[in-house]
């Protein structure tokens, strides 16, 4: 969602763009294992897992390219 929010902001907005990524940061990246990050959660914002899985990889360098 981010990724398509970024590639077309005048259907979601920037500040709706915004908001996404500090979710993004504060649920899955920042929550995650040192050197990785979160793939999936529960409905408490548990991890179901702390393994990163290698297709992910791919997901978040197109996502953030653009911005790093």
């Amino acid at each position: 969602m981010f990724r398509a929010n970024r590639m077309h902001p005048a259907i979601s907005g920037i500040a709706a763009n915004e908001a996404l990524l500090r979710a993004i940061l504060k649920t899955y990246l920042n929550a995650g294992p040192d050197g990785g990050w979160l793939d999936e959660t529960d409905a408490a914002g548990q991890p179901y897992s702390n393994a990163v899985p290698a297709r992910m990889l791919y997901h978040m360098v197109t996502a953030f390219e653009p911005i790093l």
